[in-house]
């Protein structure tokens, strides 16, 4: 499969990479009777060849052309790129097949919605599909949600940074052990694989997708300028007084308490 590279790059300096490897081998993948093809499509490979210029019409047809039209110039090199990739990845035949001779609407729109980030998770994913036999992904549908999908590497080297290292790295990871460090403290070590997944899938998709780490931190930041700026109530200095004199109630009460004075705590640190 062609390595990533950064989506800024000029069309014309894309094509003159992937002809170079147009003529490579694509390397074999073990698994339960599945192989990645080991040569890009003759016609495919032709069509490249033959770019000098940002010329689609020497790849597809008029119809699908118009459809192309439809994109700016930078969604149009997504699509082209995704459309190659997929070829080569998988072999004309089996694309043919399932997509038909050229791609449609509905994967153009697709291939036009990557990002860099995204585009990688979808090939990382498909890699990972390749080794365990799973070759080709039945629908669009399946391709969108490949790319809104950690791989199992990833999984793997946020357990490693999180319970083995103590030094999470990405946003995922930090959310993990900020935000979930009471169901890391439930994980048996005989399904410790099996039940982090699931732990970071759930905090996979709250960061990824729904940035609720922002939205958290966000919220936290607000109730702390909010109390440290706020003039003392009488209640407040009632409670002032109660914990100074190492009165506590019990219960719910006295964990409320103790909430109020701890937010107040941070609220006076963080000025």
């Amino acid at each position: 499969m062609n390595n990533l590279t950064d989506l800024s790059e000029t069309f014309e300096a894309y094509c003159l990479r992937t002809q170079k490897m147009a003529n490579s081998v694509v390397p074999s993948v073990n698994g339960a009777g599945s192989s990645m093809v080991n040569n890009v499509s003759t016609g495919i490979q032709s069509r490249f060849n033959s770019f000098n210029t940002y010329n689609n019409e020497s790849i597809f047809s008029q119809r699908t052309q118009r459809l192309l039209e439809n994109f700016t110039g930078f969604e149009q090199k997504k699509i082209l790129k995704f459309w190659y990739d997929i070829i080569t990845f998988f072999g004309r035949g089996r694309v043919r097949y399932d997509f038909g001779d050229e791609p449609d609407r509905h994967l153009m729109s697709f291939a036009a919605s990557l990002n860099e980030h995204s585009y990688a998770r979808l090939i990382n994913n498909l890699e990972e599909r390749l080794k365990k036999g799973q070759e080709w992904p039945p629908s669009i549908a399946v391709f969108g949600a490949l790319t809104r999908t950690p791989t199992d590497r990833e999984i793997l080297d946020a357990r490693t940074n999180i319970l083995t290292l103590g030094q999470p790295i990405s946003r995922v990871e930090k959310y993990i052990a900020k935000r979930k460090s009471a169901k890391l403290r439930t994980l048996s070590e005989k399904f410790i694989t099996q039940e982090f997944k699931i732990l970071y899938v759930e905090a996979f998709e709250e960061v990824i997708i729904n940035n609720r780490d922002k939205v958290l931190d966000k919220h936290e930041e607000t109730i702390q300028t909010a109390t440290a700026v706020a003039p003392k109530t009488k209640i407040d200095m009632k409670i002032d007084e109660m914990i100074t004199n190492g009165l506590k109630p019990k219960g719910k009460i006295g964990e409320h308490l103790e909430s109020i004075n701890q937010l107040r705590k941070s609220g006076i640190h963080s000025t």
